[in-house]
């Protein structure tokens, strides 16, 4: 939910009712976590002051803070992207690959053209070092593969359904242990004039 102060960041998190992330909600931030516009874990009779040090910290970058997203913390998983994008060549891609802080770092993304199939959407997944991290990787617990593949399939046909889709970027997306789905922690949509 998109709130304009402490008061009604409070009473957010008080309906939430348990710990909320609270995130800077601007267009012109893309990287909320390069400007310190992301905080954690916080408890809903803590929200007041979290939103107030939130403001401190993008005015630190010369950002002003008018909104923010107060939304529950989800339980931990892996970390990815998917997306769509458009390439001039090949029309709309569907994109899958790291995500989180790991992004431009790893450098981590395979595209796909459309129409997607069901055998796309696994070897997108596969053929990433990201696999790694979904399937156990010291000792984490096996990720939902099949929701993040029901995910890029999603995404596929929504770019088939919209041709005005210029971009889709959720990232992060956090992958639970297996059976227990994915939550899509960050989204940008961008619409072109198709």
């Amino acid at each position: 939910m998109t709130v304009h102060s402490a008061a009604e960041a409070e009473s957010v998190a008080k309906s939430i009712g348990g710990p909320v992330s609270l995130k800077v909600s601007d267009p012109m931030v893309l990287h909320k976590s390069d400007v310190g516009g992301v905080l954690l874990n916080i408890v809903p009779g803590e929200i007041s002051n979290a939103f107030k040090q939130l403001a401190k910290q993008l005015a630190s970058h010369n950002i002003e803070l008018k909104a923010a997203s107060v939304m529950p913390m989800v339980s931990a998983g892996a970390e990815v992207l998917a997306g769509i994008t458009h390439d001039d060549v090949f029309g709309p891609l569907v994109a899958f690959g790291a995500g989180g802080y790991f992004v431009e770092l790893l450098d981590d993304v395979v595209f796909r053209v459309l129409p997607l199939t069901d055998r796309d959407a696994s070897e997108m997944v596969r053929s990433t070092r990201a696999f790694h991290l979904l399937t156990g990787f010291r000792g984490s617990p096996h990720s939902d593969i099949e929701a993040l593949e029901r995910l890029l399939l999603k995404l596929g046909a929504l770019a088939e359904a919209v041709p005005e889709i210029e971009e889709i970027d959720l990232n992060p997306v956090i992958v639970h242990e297996a059976g227990q789905g994915i939550s899509l922690i960050d989204a940008r949509v961008r619409l072109g004039p198709r």
